[in-house]
């Protein structure tokens, strides 16, 4: 049952990796500041945690372990997908539209 739910949440997290464009927006082209870069740093640390969670919940033994660190590279560049995207809407959303704002 364990190695179904691995399988689920992998599978789940590899195909919204592959259905997301990556945004490469660097923190100082963001025009980010220190408040922003640390949130950033904070939602790092809460995604760690979860992960670290997660594999404890899930009992992830020597042998998975590989597969494991697949999925966790795979949450941690999602969540850093999320982060830019946030920071880019963030950064435009003063010179953006209606449509603009809702398309980010």
């Amino acid at each position: 049952m364990k190695k179904y739910y691995l399988a689920l949440a992998s599978s789940l997290l590899i195909s919204n990796a592959f259905a997301q464009t990556p945004v490469s927006v660097p923190a100082s082209a963001a025009g980010m500041s220190k408040t922003e870069m640390k949130s950033d740093a904070k939602r790092d640390m809460t995604n760690e945690k979860h992960i670290k969670e997660l594999h404890a919940r899930l009992k992830i033994t020597a042998d998975e372990e590989a597969l494991w660190t697949n999925v966790a590279g795979t949450m941690r560049d999602s969540t850093r997908l999320i982060d830019q995207a946030f920071d880019k809407r963030a950064a435009n959303i003063s010179k953006a539209s209606a449509v603009d704002d809702l398309n980010a």
